[in-house]
């Protein structure tokens, strides 16, 4: 109660406070405020772990706040911490070093006490939870019982939490038991730690606090400078910070005021079946603006985006015909939102154009009813009618008949947006030029794509093609029975996360006009949602466009075809974000060095299939490891890594589920300091079977196990 009495009489004073200037996001336009009789936020119950105890240089799973929050002007609504009491926003996880954090170019980042240390290795952790209802939530992490310096077997220094709130965008940090280490005094990368927080490294976007050992004098904060303050800790009690009881702790604070709301009423202009733009008048004072649309009468907002300093409209697409929206439009300060504009539109239906003759898409009258086809239009290619796109062209669907044509021109590149779906009737034909010579064109679809007919992007002997790219936030398919579906490069870009899945699943597939691995480059750009590679079409091919490839944070690979081969490539993977092998076969390197990383927070998940590692399947990070069926091999031609074991989860914030299933490790290790499985994550489940050699085991048969089992 003494901390949401603290916090409310701070944010009361950011709210009476002087009106905020417009302009750009500034640190300095935070109210600082701290207080000796706030209170730590109960974490006996319902939080989340984000790392356990004994951990050094090891980042967090990202993980979803649970609500907007809005900082330095910038919505985000996901975070990551570290041991070393750094705080980052948005999707990226800051893993060890520096030790001292603030001020680094283009990342958020808030710290209460950033420092070299380690979670304790008897009773220490990281966790996490959300309390209160919104809009007034609040979100609290706290370093619990954390050691001042990184070396094992020390004691627990250190407590403290981060607060970040609702609506008011508030951040506030809370004390503990604070006390320097000597080993950690005696470091120059635990004994100075920065205090605040920063979106840059440039005068204004670093928000430091100034607490001297003794207290005396009291704390203060600077947000116009470019560099953060360093605190430097002598061993002992640190007087400025610690506390012993409720109702007596530390507290640093950071509000800034809101800003005037937009001006109304909001209106809506050029409003179409799949978009409009929404105009207000520009707030006195604002930063930024934040969008929110419903389509459920308001019952519950999605962010839409976001409208910089000074902005008086909006263009919302991707929208749905015939659907009635209502409008938020949030005016933000670095972290505070004025009450919303609000305002309703509907959506018309969208209107029709068929082929009326064979001819350019740019031209009226290949179209009936006369004119050239928009966004709004549902477009059908009549039969007999060949339509050749031959300018930047839209439609919120297309359909081509049994025996239309729609293909691209012949040398410049073009490409046709698709609000929609896009659908190839059988007898139907979609292609690039057969005469063409330019393999830049693109179809760029939000919804879905079926071929029953003919869809062939790779023409003329492979000298003309198309790329198809794949938007939108909604489950979408790549399907139909067509002879031929053709393709030359596939591009997800779904959202901003793995949830939105493009699944493609047509009869027959090829790639380039083959089904045999003979194309170099790979098919697949990885940005953002899901690729899930299911159906039964035969085919083995490289998928990635490099052999070290990268599976995004924002992405997710599913191969669920049984009939479908990867192949191998030569050289490094890494998953940042989610690997899920269901059935068919997954390839990953081709020499004994090459291996199968994960960076913090990715998923690999194996409930059927069967994986082949050449190398290593060694993530270093905190993943997490599913597996409920399917056969891991790793090692299958060896592993000269020093160091790194041939299977290895090597953090013990990692978790390791295995309900079913194999993981074989077919030959053992050759490098200097040999390891076959290396297991140090935490074990939720163990019921599947972990095989140490196999009929393909050739060289040696020694082999070295270490960890949970």
């Amino acid at each position: 109660m003494k901390t949401n009495l603290v916090i409310g009489a701070v944010v009361m004073a950011a709210l009476l406070a002087a009106p905020r200037a417009e302009g750009q996001a500034n640190a300095a336009n935070y109210t600082f405020a701290t207080t000796v009789t706030g209170s730590l936020t109960s974490m006996s119950s319902g939080t989340t772990t984000l790392l356990a105890a004994n951990i050094d240089d090891t980042a967090s799973p990202v993980t979803l706040l649970g609500f907007d929050f809005f900082f330095m002007g910038v919505r985000q609504d996901r975070f990551s911490i570290n041991e070393n009491g750094v705080l980052r926003l948005a999707a990226g996880a800051q893993v060890g070093a520096p030790y001292k954090p603030l001020a680094q170019a283009g990342l958020p980042i808030i710290t209460a006490y950033g420092a070299d240390q380690r979670t304790h290795a008897v009773d220490g952790k990281v966790h996490f939870k959300v309390t209160g209802a919104a809009p007034n939530r609040v979100a609290t992490i706290e370093w619990l019982n954390n050691q001042a310096n990184f070396n094992t077997g020390g004691t627990a220094d250190l407590t403290y939490q981060v607060r970040l709130f609702e609506t008011t965008g508030c951040i506030e940090m809370a004390y503990g038991s604070m006390t320097m280490s000597t080993l950690g005094a005696a470091d120059t990368n635990s004994q100075n730690p920065n205090i605040g927080f920063s979106s840059n490294n440039a005068a204004g976007t670093v928000g430091s606090v100034t607490a001297a050992q003794s207290g005396a004098p009291a704390p203060t904060f600077n947000g116009a400078s470019a560099t953060p303050v360093a605190n430097l800790y002598t061993a002992g009690t640190i007087p400025v910070l610690t506390s012993v009881a409720d109702g007596s702790r530390r507290t640093f604070s950071f509000c800034s005021a809101a800003p005037a709301p937009a001006g109304g009423p909001l209106t809506f202009t050029a409003v179409t079946p799949t978009g409009m733009t929404l105009n207000w008048t520009d707030s006195a004072n604002e930063v930024a603006y934040a969008i929110y649309s419903s389509t459920d009468g308001g019952a519950s907002y999605t962010f839409a985006g976001a409208a910089a300093l000074n902005a008086t409209s909006f263009v919302a697409s991707g929208l749905s015909p015939s659907t009635t929206y209502d409008w938020r439009v949030i005016a933000t300060s670095e972290g505070a939102l004025a009450a919303p504009l609000t305002g309703t539109q509907a959506t018309p239906a969208p209107g029709i154009k068929t082929s009326a003759a064979t001819g350019l898409w740019s031209a009226p009258g290949t179209w009936t009813p006369a004119g050239v086809p928009g966004l709004g239009d549902a477009v059908t290619i009549a039969a007999g009618h060949t339509v050749t796109i031959d300018v930047a062209a839209s439609a919120f669907s297309v359909t081509v008949a049994s025996t239309g044509i729609l293909q691209y021109e012949q040398t410049t590149a073009r490409t046709l947006t698709v609000a929609s779906n896009a659908t190839v009737q059988a007898g139907g034909t979609f292609r690039s030029n057969p005469a063409g010579t330019q393999t830049g064109h693109t179809l760029s679809l939000a919804g879905s794509l079926t071929n029953d007919g003919t869809l062939d992007f790779s023409t003329n002997a492979d000298t003309a093609g198309a790329i198809i790219t794949f938007t939108g936030t909604a489950n979408t398919t790549f399907s139909g029975t067509g002879a031929t579906t053709d393709i030359r490069q596939i591009t997800v870009n779904k959202g901003i996360n793995p949830a939105a899945i493009m699944e493609l699943l047509p009869t027959n597939f090829t790639v380039r006009g083959v089904t045999t691995d003979t194309v170099a480059g790979g098919w697949l750009v990885m940005t953002n949602g899901t690729i899930k590679i299911s159906g039964t079409f035969a085919g083995t091919s490289r998928v990635f466009a490099t052999a070290a490839y990268t599976i995004p944070i924002s992405f997710g690979f599913w191969l669920n075809n049984p009939s479908y081969v990867v192949a191998a490539q030569a050289g490094n993977a890494v998953n940042n974000g989610q690997f899920r092998l269901s059935q068919g076969t997954y390839n990953q390197g081709t020499l004994a060095n090459h291996s199968f990383r994960g960076g913090a927070g990715a998923i690999f998940t194996i409930d059927g299939g069967t994986m082949n590692c050449a190398g290593q399947f060694s993530p270093q990070s905190a993943v997490t490891y599913n597996q409920s069926a399917g056969t891991l091999n790793v090692g299958t031609v060896g592993n000269s890594q020093s160091n790194f074991g041939t299977f290895e989860l090597f953090s013990a914030s990692a978790s390791f589920n295995m309900t079913g299933g194999t993981i074989n490790i077919v030959q053992a290790s050759t490098g200097a300091t040999q390891i076959d499985y290396q297991n140090l994550a935490i074990a939720t489940a163990t019921t599947g079977t972990v095989r140490v050699g196999t009929a393909a085991t050739v060289t040696t048969f020694t082999f070295n196990l270490r960890g949970g089992m």
